[in-house]
């Protein structure tokens, strides 16, 4: 488990925020993530860590109580509704938030490739948004 805290405590949220905010068009001086997250506008998966992250980081609140955890979710969520606060500057939907275009949901009817991308991303999202809740009640029901 220490392991697992020292890596949580070395990622770099602004580079889990980057496309968001290119995305948004807000300015962004941090390097990319690359792989699954891309770093070009044309990446089909950006954002897909980020929900993984903040599951985790509510787990391991939740199972070693540790601020720093706790502390480092709620800024990242913090830095994602300004993300999404500035979505509509870009003629997205009011309430979108996501490192992708809206667009690209449109994919998701289709049968093969980015269809089945898109629907595993925002299943990690679900799942994070889950953990959070969950995670954040059972801390603060049990304190």
């Amino acid at each position: 488990m220490l392991r697992d805290q020292k890596f949580l405590l070395s990622v770099d949220p602004d580079r889990l925020l980057h496309m968001y905010r290119v995305t948004a068009g807000l300015a962004s001086s941090a390097k990319p993530c690359g792989g699954w997250e891309g770093s070009r506008p044309e990446d089909e998966l950006r954002g897909h860590s980020t929900g993984h992250y903040l599951s985790a980081c509510a787990l391991m609140y939740s199972s070693t109580g540790d601020e720093q955890f706790k502390t480092r979710a709620t800024a990242l969520v913090g830095e994602l509704g300004k993300v999404q606060q500035a979505m509509p500057s870009r003629s997205f939907n009011r309430g979108f938030l996501s490192a992708y275009p809206e667009e690209f949901f449109d994919r998701v009817d289709k049968p093969r490739g980015f269809g089945r991308r898109i629907t595993r991303c925002t299943r990690s999202w679900l799942v994070c948004l889950t953990s959070i809740f969950t995670a954040t009640a059972r801390k603060l029901l049990t304190s």
